[in-house]
Parts: structure tokens; C-alpha cells; sequence
């Protein structure tokens, strides 16, 4: 993380357009001058240049067409050096949205939040969550899982084993919740489904059926590109008990690390690789998740 220190400090009332090195660059890249700070407008800016859709691959070719690539798949060098000095794709430590915790954690127990996402994000995140268990020996109150109903047939999708092997057994493609409560069950780890259509939805539910989640500390769990994630898990936790997290750091997460495709042949390979035109997606949606955190 040398010599930026992303990963370390705190992020609370922080200027994201400061706060992610490089974010300024990468927007003139794509035609957008950014203002000082961010406003509502130009975060919708952002959206709109780099992509709403929820599936990132939906969106590369709004962000292609604004990098004018005209039919490549990968960007050039400047670009791709712009990507990976984001450091938003280097692994996280386990951090709250105050900054690295200092000492060990084998005196805390969480409970932990399993989001799901892309069939491959949903695969990294458990196998990210397993390593650091048996690695920094916490202890685990409960796991929730978090997933919709929808079915993983997105192109990055398709070619993964436990989908096709789950499209085998049931005679369709499994959905986001069946995909993780899969996996998490291959890692031994005894888990509770909230489903629902959005994070949101799925984060009220917990909350409803859980409400002394918010007295507890949560543990979310990520991955590269998707570091908004657990900082939308926390605001919406905060929007039904503003209390949490407040006084005392309730929060934390952390996220795996992953390797950016710099040649079409790695592009395609999503299993190894992340795409770069796809890491836009994730960028615009943490400023905009750094731009809500308040305190």
C-alpha cells in the first residue's frame, strides 16, 4: 500500500475525489472534469458515463464508448496504470470505515455478512471470508448471507463450475441465494439466507428479523472492485438504528485482492483477471458510498 495509505486511514467525512488516488485522471480520461468535491449531479454524471446497470459487465460498453476504444477490450497503459493506482482492487485488511485496526482480533467475535454477488465475486468472497477466519482466529457469532433470486446467467457466469454443476442438479441455472448458501455450506459455515431483491431490502430484513445485529460488531466481506459494498451494508444498517457504529467502531470489513487483465486474452479469462472496463463500475460506486459516509 506504499506510499498511499487507502487502506489505512479513516474514510469518514472524507473528499473521495481526494481520497481515491488517481479518480481525477480517470474521469478526464472518460471526458468529465470533476468539480472540487462531489455534488449530486456529478456523482449522476459518473453513473451515467461509467455505468447504473447492477451487473458491471452490463455496463462496459457505456465506459468503452467514453474511453473511445472503438471495439477493444482493454485500454491503454496510461489507463490501465490509472486502474490499479485506485488501489481498489489490492486486498483490504481487516479495517473499520475509521481506518487499520491495530493488534490482533483473536479477542473478538462478529458476526459476519456474506453479501452475494457475480457468481465468481460470490465464490471469492467465501474463500476470503474462510482464510481470514482460520488465519487472524476469530470467533464467529453467526453468518448471514445476503442474495436475490436472481439467476446467474451472465457470461461470467456461465463457464463457473459450481454453476454448472448446480445447473446439472437442478435443471436450470441456480440463483444468486442457491450459488452462496452453496458455497458457504462447501466451507463449513452454518449460515442463515436473507433474500430479497436489493442489498437494502435484504440488510431491513436482517435487521428486522435480527435487531440486536445493530448492538453487535459486523464483519462484511468483499472483494476487489466491490469495495462500496460493505460501506452500503453499514448505511443501510445505520438507516434503521442511526446509533450503530456511532460511539464505539461496530463495523468492519475486508476484501480479497485481484489481478488486473492487461491483454484481451486475459480479459476473457474472468476466472484469474478482472476486466478493466468493469472496475468504472466499481469506482463510481464507491465515491458515491464515500460521499454518503457521514460519520
Amino acid at each position: 500500500m506504499e506510499p498511499w495509505d487507502f487502506g489505512k486511514i479513516s474514510w469518514l467525512r472524507r473528499n473521495p475525489y481526494d481520497l481515491i488516488p488517481g479518480l481525477r485522471d480517470l474521469a478526464k480520461a472518460s471526458g468529465i472534469k470533476l468539480g472540487p468535491s462531489p455534488n449530486d449531479t456529478e456523482i449522476q454524471m459518473l453513473f451515467d458515463v461509467w455505468g447504473s446497470e447492477r451487473a458491471f459487465v452490463e455496463n462496459v460498453p457505456v465506459v468503452a464508448a467514453a474511453l473511445k476504444l472503438d471495439g477493444m477490450a482493454v485500454p491503454d497503459q496510461a489507463v490501465l496504470d490509472l486502474l490499479m493506482i485506485t488501489e481498489t482492487l489490492y486486498e483490504l485488511a481487516i479495517r473499520s470505515a475509521r481506518g487499520k485496526h491495530k493488534g490482533s482480533f483473536s479477542h473478538k467475535r462478529f458476526t459476519v455478512v456474506v453479501p452475494t454477488g457475480t457468481a465468481n465475486w460470490t465464490k471469492r468472497r467465501v474463500h476470503h471470508l474462510l482464510a481470514y477466519y482460520l488465519g487472524e482466529n476469530f470467533g464467529i457469532d453467526c453468518v448471514f448471507a445476503l442474495a436475490s433470486e436472481r439467476l446467474c446467467t451472465l457470461d461470467t457466469e456461465v463457464n463457473n463450475q459450481l454453476v454448472k454443476a448446480l445447473s446439472g442438479n437442478l435443471g436450470r441455472p441456480p440463483t444468486e441465494a442457491e450459488l452462496l448458501s452453496t458455497y458457504l455450506a462447501a466451507a463449513d459455515f452454518n449460515h442463515e439466507l436473507i433474500v430479497g431483491g436489493s442489498v437494502e431490502e435484504q440488510v431491513a430484513k436482517l435487521v428486522a428479523v435480527h435487531p440486536d445485529i445493530t448492538k453487535s460488531e459486523v464483519l462484511v466481506v468483499t472483494n476487489a472492485n466491490a469495495t462500496y459494498v460493505p460501506l452500503a451494508v453499514r448505511r443501510f444498517i445505520k438507516q434503521v438504528d442511526p446509533a450503530f457504529d456511532r460511539t464505539r467502531t461496530q463495523f468492519w470489513f475486508t476484501q480479497d485482492d485481484f489481478e488486473l487483465a492487461r491483454t484481451p486474452e486475459e480479459a476473457a479469462d474472468t476466472d484469474n483477471y478482472q476486466r478493466p472496463l468493469t472496475v468504472f463500475s466499481g469506482l463510481v460506486r464507491l465515491v458515491n458510498e464515500l460521499y454518503q459516509l457521514r460519520a
